[in-house]
């Protein structure tokens, strides 16, 4: 399965609706991860460039890009962001096919 991660920001509408209702935003989102053969494996609330933090497990690109559509649907958040995470064995099994790759890049101006 891959793994992903995804940076939210609230809106100041869905802010206001959370602190009038306080509730667990995390079995929501954990539901909607289900529901698309998706698994959340961790949620935290966060300071900064953004509110919440997840890390999911999904069987491939679409099911994660089903997911956050039926999530970003709702109109809760201002702006999510995901990044797509690399675990150390695949990421060493690319060094070393880029180091058994012939160098056929050529940086712009050198072409």
């Amino acid at each position: 399965m891959a793994l992903f991660l995804s940076q939210a920001r609230f809106s100041g509408e869905s802010w206001k609706a959370l602190v009038g209702k306080p509730h667990d935003r995390r079995r929501i989102v954990a539901r909607v991860m289900k529901a698309h053969g998706c698994k959340l494996l961790h949620f935290y609330w966060a300071f900064g460039d953004c509110d919440v933090v997840a890390i999911f497990e999904a069987p491939d690109e679409k099911a994660a890009m089903a997911a956050l559509m039926t999530i970003a649907s709702g109109g809760a958040l201002a702006e999510l962001r995901t990044t797509v995470l690399v675990d150390t064995a695949d990421a060493l099994d690319a060094m070393k096919a880029a180091k058994n790759t012939p160098n056929v890049y050529v940086p712009p101006g050198d072409a």
